[in-house]
């Protein structure tokens, strides 16, 4: 499954996130160009911000139903001036939620090989006309395929794929597909695939909403509001199980976030009466804080059971990633870096991100001890189709 890395906050300095094909990771995005034409009276910005649709997926997600959230970046049509970059008065960041159903993945068996797969839906258009695209070696172009798809990787290195749905428009769907085992052909038929189109989700009367987790129905976050007339602007954290709001707000703070949530527990950092940065758990309504120890400021950003990754900084002021398994604390740090930042966690799988000695921002996998980087550079990047959509396979 792909995976980006892209923070709402941008205080890790992150401004490249990264993808893999991976079955864990929980949350992917895509930059599509500023010409992109959404549906639904949908906004695109200028260029030099584009439209960042941010598509999310939980761990209980299976493949018979999957219920997609993200976000996305509009143009605040209200407001008269040109938009310079994300942060402007113009520019509005807003979720979206959809669902997608595949009734019967037919599996086929070729040469004595099983094939599992699992579907994942990022984007698609009104007309829900699908055409199939298919990379089965990073060193080759794409594929137009029909549907059924004949997926004959030929090598190993294409045991994980990833199917590309355009259609037709300038629109795209992004339909994943992780096989594994064997390596003979595979043929997985898409009968009988239904979509919902996504509608916006927005916290009442809030001027941006932010998508960070999920959990079966239930969607984490957090919002901003209009800014006063001192400039200043609300943010708490909401949860959301796809019929009521619900503000997620610490005792005593000037803002809070939500960013993960695992079953019943919610994870988030929120600012104190001292302007102090802390992190907490929510769990059944009570609010467990969060400080590493000896730490200046402490953010939680993923949880997996009783698990907690995030990130604090110290007396020094260095950024550090941590894992808080029940009540023992660990820190990490990618080798050499100058900071850290845990984002999620998985199974045994962390990712995050982490900057090195010459400030550029980069992608990680902790894997137990084993460290994988991940960068712009080590990526394939291959247009899909003509409409500026594009695509990532490693």
């Amino acid at each position: 499954m792909a995976l980006f890395d892209s923070p709402a906050d941008g205080e890790n300095g992150a401004t490249a996130g990264f993808v893999l094909n991976l079955p864990l990771p929980l949350s992917s995005s895509w930059d599509i160009a500023a010409d992109v034409n959404l549906p639904n009276g949908w906004e695109t910005t200028e260029a030099e911000i584009g439209l960042s649709l941010e598509p999310m997926f939980g761990p209980s997600d299976t493949v018979e139903t999957h219920s997609i959230r993200g976000n996305y970046l509009s143009l605040d049509l209200n407001r008269d001036t040109e938009p310079s970059e994300e942060g402007a008065n113009n520019i509005r960041r807003s979720a979206y939620v959809g669902d997608v159903e595949q009734d019967d993945l037919k599996e086929v068996l070729v040469d004595d090989s099983f094939v599992t797969a699992r579907l994942r839906l990022v984007y698609l258009s009104d007309d829900k006309t699908l055409s199939a695209w298919v990379k089965t070696n990073p060193n080759l172009g794409w594929v137009r395929l029909g549907s059924p798809l004949d997926l004959n990787p030929g090598n190993a290195n294409s045991l994980a794929q990833k199917w590309s749905l355009s259609t037709g428009s300038s629109l795209m769907l992004v339909l994943h597909a992780y096989a594994e085992g064997g390596t003979g052909g595979r043929t997985i038929s898409l009968d009988n695939l239904s979509i919902t189109a996504p509608s916006a989700l927005a916290y009442p009367g809030m001027r941006s909403t932010y998508v960070s987790g999920l959990f079966g129905t239930n969607t984490v976050g957090f919002y901003d509001g209009y800014p006063d007339n001192e400039g200043n602007v609300e943010r708490h954290g909401f949860l959301y199980n796809g019929s009521n709001w619900t503000q997620l707000r610490p005792t005593n703070s000037l803002r809070s976030e939500a960013r993960g949530i695992y079953s019943n527990r919610i994870v988030g950092s929120f600012t104190d009466s001292n302007e102090r940065r802390r992190g907490y758990l929510l769990t059944n309504g009570v609010y467990t804080l969060l400080d590493y120890p000896g730490s200046t400021e402490t953010r939680a950003f993923g949880v997996d059971g009783d698990r907690i990754v995030g990130d604090y900084r110290d007396t020094s002021s260095v950024r550090r990633a941590f894992l808080r398994t029940g009540n023992s604390w660990t820190n990490f740090s990618f080798p050499g870096a100058v900071s850290t930042s845990a984002r999620g966690i998985s199974g045994n799988r962390i990712v995050g991100n982490y900057t090195d000695l010459s400030g550029g921002a980069k992608g990680f996998i902790l894997e137990g001890t084993n460290w994988t980087s991940l960068s712009y550079s080590n990526l394939i990047f291959s247009p899909v189709n003509p409409a500026q959509t594009w695509s990532a396979n490693y």
